[in-house]
């Protein structure tokens, strides 16, 4: 009776971390979807700064100033939610890494590669540098060449 007991635990735990890692797996894709959106947009409002700056053409100071506030805000709103779903990635690869850990020895052997790279957050470092030289074009777009 306790050996059936056992064995019940043991298939619900081994159902609960089935369900873990595919919940897991579900987060991790959703979050890196976000942020490549969240660069997307900010990408796409940096367009829009540069087609209202060449309406409004000439640029006066006071509209400059108000465009280089949207920059910054732009920016600032896009690098902080890529670092904070970079964030959430680390913390579900940590869970997968503690959930693979507790699967069967068959599959870990399975599961493991020989060349795999560590995981690094170079995506997000890609995006952000984007996002970068993104800012960094339409500042120069609307603040040297618009004035004109």
């Amino acid at each position: 009776m306790t050996e059936s007991k056992s064995e019940a635990m043991s298939n619900e735990a081994a159902e609960d971390l089935r369900l873990l890692y595919q919940v897991t797996c579900q987060d991790l894709a959703q979050f890196k979807q976000q942020q490549w959106q969240v660069s997307n947009y900010g990408l796409l409002l940096y367009g829009a700064i540069v087609g209202i700056a060449q309406l409004i053409r000439p640029i006066s100071d006071k509209e400059a100033i108000i465009l280089l506030f949207l920059i910054v805000i732009i920016i600032v709103s896009c690098v902080f939610c890529i670092l904070k779903l970079e964030k959430s990635i680390k913390a579900r690869r940590d869970r997968l890494k503690n959930v693979r850990g507790k699967l069967s020895k068959e599959l870990e052997s399975a599961w493991a590669t020989q060349n795999k790279e560590p995981d690094s957050p170079a995506i997000s470092n890609l995006l952000i540098a984007a996002l970068s030289v993104g800012a960094g074009v339409v500042l120069w777009l609307v603040l040297c060449e618009f004035s004109i």
